[in-house]
């Protein structure tokens, strides 16, 4: 599952960016200080990551389970 999300968030923000409509690149300045979102950008960044927050979270629930139930085991057997 990490994998998979971490491919799908990085899909999607590169979307949002590579989209003209919602981010605009300028080729200007060497640290892209002129790159800004434009208001749909910023409205789709936004709903992009309250979708995938709570995907996000739970994620990370699983993990820290995984890891606790892995050093209790891991006591048990000392």
């Amino acid at each position: 599952m990490s994998n998979v999300l971490e491919k799908q968030l990085y899909a999607g923000i590169l979307a949002v960016l590579n989209d003209r409509s919602s981010y605009y690149q300028s080729t200007i300045g060497k640290k892209g200080e002129y790159n800004h979102f434009n208001d749909g950008g910023k409205e789709a960044i936004m709903d992009f990551i309250e979708t995938f927050a709570p995907l996000m979270l739970k994620k990370q629930d699983i993990e820290l389970d995984i890891r606790a139930k892995e050093l209790i085991i891991k006591e048990l057997k000392k």
